[in-house]
């Protein structure tokens, strides 16, 4: 075994890589004992199963801390990063708990998802009601623009109460929109008549 730089054969066990392709190793397992023979195969195995468990290690720390990395992560990156921590998860599903752990990334992606549809809603609710009174177009733009993200998350936290809320206003500001056409109007009509009356008077 001088060929692989080992003094004794048990060390063989502590080698990087696997060397069964040594052509010293292949000679010893051929003409050697079936007890030596099942001891050079099972530094082989060991070797492996060492290097696949170490492998499966490395992408589970990788995983676990990209799960972590959402605490310096914008919010809007959550949903992304999770899910990409679950496909490592899944990739070594029979390691330790990356199972439930990945499951739990599933969760937290479909939470941060909603979480932006969500945001999205309650910003624009913001919006129209930080708009002056009388820009009732761009109340309604912003209170439509909640209605449909709240609408992709209907049953999420309070979003179908906001959702009811954002239609009561706009049915309040068209109400309004109405109330004042028709004062308006009304207005236009007496100013109408009354240049009618001072035309006659001036004849």
């Amino acid at each position: 075994m001088a060929t692989i730089h080992v003094r004794k054969q048990e060390d063989l066990i502590n080698q990087i890589l696997p060397f069964d392709d040594n052509d010293n190793y292949q000679k010893a397992v051929r003409f050697a004992d079936d007890k030596l023979k099942t001891e050079l195969i099972g530094y082989i195995e060991q070797i492996n199963t060492r290097n696949y468990n170490m492998k499966r290690e490395k992408e589970y720390k990788t995983a676990v801390e990209l799960m972590d990395s959402v605490k310096w992560q914008g919010f809007v990156k959550h949903e992304s990063i999770y899910l990409n921590a679950s496909k490592i998860f899944d990739s070594i599903s029979d390691y330790k708990d990356a199972a439930n752990l990945s499951q739990e990334c599933k969760e937290k992606a479909e939470e941060a998802r909603k979480n932006v549809f969500y945001l999205n809603a309650t910003n624009n609710i913001r919006i129209a009601n930080n708009i002056v009174e009388y820009e009732y177009n761009k109340k309604i733009v912003a209170l439509k623009n909640a209605k449909t993200e709240l609408a992709k998350i209907a049953g999420w936290k309070d979003a179908d109460d906001l959702l009811e809320t954002c239609n009561k206003k706009i049915e309040e500001i068209n109400i309004q929109i109405e109330n004042e056409r028709i004062e308006k109007e009304k207005n236009e009509e007496i100013a109408r008549k009354q240049k009618e009356l001072r035309a006659k008077h001036n004849k």
